[in-house]
């Protein structure tokens, strides 16, 4: 069963946000539906609670961790915390 997408006052923000700068930060406690609104304004998404692909994602970023930030912007990093080179990376950018 799908759940449709029902939009908040913050979408707004958000569009209005990312065309005027390149990254924004959501911040909110556990479980409160920031994950699931960011997807509706990304293109490619980075996920580091993911399991499966964790691993591989903490390896990749011991040698050559600005790979993790290809894809289609705007991308979304969750959970960038797992990983924390990558914020100093977004802090280049």
């Amino acid at each position: 069963m799908s759940k449709k997408y029902l939009k908040r006052y913050l979408d707004n923000i958000i569009e209005e946000r990312l065309d005027m700068i390149g990254a924004i930060v959501i911040v909110g406690p556990k479980w409160c539906g920031k994950t699931t609104t960011v997807k509706q304004h990304a293109n490619s998404i980075l996920d580091l609670q993911n399991p499966d692909t964790f691993n591989s994602y903490k390896e990749l970023s011991s040698f050559k961790p600005s790979l993790l930030l290809d894809g289609d912007k705007p991308r979304l990093i969750d959970e960038w915390q797992n990983i924390p080179v990558i914020w100093m990376l977004l802090e280049q950018v």
